[in-house]
């Protein structure tokens, strides 16, 4: 029987040289794959000068990029900047503000154990300002940890102490900041007030005597908590009353300031005296002076009452 040819138009060499470029093994590598391989190994060395061509030309135009702004702002840029801070630091608002700032001084005091994890923070403000007063934002950083943002007030050459309680504490405080968040400052018109000092002693004529303290030993009020006993009285010998007439009340063991606490009386009218007994919870040492002061903001007319 005559052998059957499958495609007549196809020569025998023709046949066999596409058996072998179709050819493909038992592992599935290819006559064509081996070809191609052939081929880039032939070639690979143009395709990595082309490919270090391609990145030479990248790299010089970010190169050209960075120099030509780093020119521009050495010949353009730093001119610019150095007018800007000029302007700023000639600017009559940011000098002022600079100023006022610097007449500024506060810091942390002390962290009072109240008790069941609670802690009183207490930090200093002082002013030595004496034509403005400020109304200010701030609060505690307490172990890295912010603790409520609280709002206060400073009078003209004057300082007063800054508290705050946090709760739920495991473990006493080991780091603590007082920060001032934010300020706004008053001019004090002088227009109306001739004389500040004179100003604010004729509203702050306060006399507080017969100041008795009793420690949480002595007292024996309670067995879980430390409550201890201040008793006063105040004479309010200003021609003016108040609203309200905020006190703050200083407690000290030798030079250190151990305590301190405000207390609010109502309707504090002019010549009149009132007997004040307050309880103070927090493991004290021994208290050796006793601070008593008026804390009225005597510039808010909100705070008077007609006589």
């Amino acid at each position: 029987m005559p052998k059957k040819i499958t495609n007549p138009d196809l020569s025998s060499t023709e046949l066999l040289e596409k058996k072998l470029n179709d050819f493909t093994d038992v592992d599935g590598i290819s006559t064509r794959r081996l070809s191609f391989g052939l081929w880039y190994m032939k070639h690979r060395h143009h395709f990595f000068l082309t490919a270090v061509w391609l990145l030479t030309i990248v790299a010089t135009v970010l190169w050209a990029y960075s120099l030509y702004y780093f020119s521009h702002y050495l010949l353009v840029g730093s001119k610019i900047d150095r007018v800007n801070e000029a302007s700023l630091g000639d600017n009559p608002r940011a000098v002022e503000q600079r100023k006022l700032l610097s007449s500024l001084s506060y810091g942390f005091v002390q962290a009072v154990d109240l008790g069941r994890g609670s802690y009183s923070l207490i930090g200093k403000l002082a002013s030595a300002n004496q034509s403005n007063w400020a109304v200010i934002d701030y609060y505690f950083l307490v172990d890295g940890q912010p603790f409520g943002t609280s709002t206060s007030y400073i009078l003209p050459s004057s300082e007063k102490y800054l508290t705050s309680v946090i709760d739920n504490q495991s473990l006493p405080p080991q780091s603590v900041q007082l920060i001032i968040s934010n300020f706004r400052w008053s001019k004090v018109d002088y227009h109306q007030i001739k004389n500040w000092s004179e100003y604010k002693a004729d509203r702050l004529s306060f006399v507080v005597l017969d100041k008795k303290f009793v420690g949480s030993v002595q007292s024996q009020i309670s067995d879980r908590l430390p409550v201890n006993t201040l008793s006063f009285n105040i004479n309010n010998r200003s021609a003016y009353s108040f609203r309200e007439a905020p006190l703050q009340i200083i407690l000290y063991s030798g030079s250190d300031v151990v305590y301190v606490k405000e207390y609010v009386i109502n309707n504090f009218y002019s010549k009149e005296r009132k007997d004040i007994t307050i309880s103070l919870i927090g493991s004290m040492p021994n208290i050796t002076r006793i601070d008593i002061l008026p804390e009225i903001n005597i510039l808010d007319q909100d705070l008077y009452l007609k006589n």
